[in-house]
């Protein structure tokens, strides 16, 4: 179609030679202005850069219920709960542990990841997460974008055993313990934008998801408090 456009608009500069060209049809036919004139880009380093117009949405949980089915238990290993619209995850351990859905996400298309959670007690400055292409089974490999009580962040992956940092250890715009954060990951073409509380982080070339699962990591004796996870497509 655009190439279409394009042998379109030689044909009219040549027929018209001289005759200058409105620059409304111009605008509206080859650079994608709508019937207001209105211009709806995405600027993937701004957080409101992305227009509602261009948002399609695949995951809305809300956690007003459990039709996503998240983990529910209560053992001497973990709590988790749906309460009041908040999942509830609770690790009662020594060591790190996840909690996820399988949501399958076209990682060919853009789309964007965002999760308010906080972290409401714990008994040490390790790194909560929203974790994303996590692989379940003996790897236990996954991408995190996490947090801490002491308000630091943290962005990387996790594989071989191995936390890579994308971005290390930073003091930024994290809110204290007890109250919630807004994580954002956002994949337009071949780079990841991070934002913490609308606020740019940092970008990254994008890498395949080593499997479909997404959800959170709480460290060991720790409690977190999810209030929304959303997944939309850009396009």
């Amino acid at each position: 179609m655009k190439f279409i456009k394009i042998l379109l608009m030689l044909l009219i500069i040549i027929i018209t030679s001289c005759v200058e060209m409105q620059p409304e049809f111009f605008e509206n036919e080859f650079l994608g202005a709508n019937n207001n004139g209105n211009y709806e880009i995405v600027e993937p380093e701004i957080y409101n850069g992305v227009p509602t117009s261009k948002r399609e949405k695949l995951l809305n949980e809300n956690f007003d219920n459990n039709n996503n089915l998240w983990a529910i238990v209560n053992t001497s290993q973990a709590y988790t709960s749906i309460e009041n619209s908040t999942y509830i995850f609770q690790n009662k351990l020594s060591y790190t542990q996840i909690s996820a859905i399988n949501t399958i996400i076209n990682t060919d298309r853009n789309f964007e990841i965002e999760t308010n959670f906080k972290i409401s007690s714990s008994l040490n400055n390790n790194g909560n997460s929203l974790v994303w292409g996590y692989d379940e089974t003996v790897e236990f490999w996954f991408f995190c974008f996490s947090i801490s009580s002491d308000q630091n962040l943290w962005i990387g992956n996790f594989i071989f055993e191995t936390y890579n940092p994308w971005q290390n250890w930073l003091a930024l715009n994290v809110k204290p313990e007890n109250e919630y954060n807004k994580l954002t990951v956002r994949k337009i073409n071949n780079n990841y934008y991070f934002f913490i509380n609308e606020q740019f982080v940092i970008s990254h070339l994008f890498e395949t998801f080593y499997d479909n699962n997404i959800g959170f990591k709480a460290e060991a004796n720790t409690t977190l408090q999810i209030d929304y996870l959303k997944i939309d497509y850009i396009n």
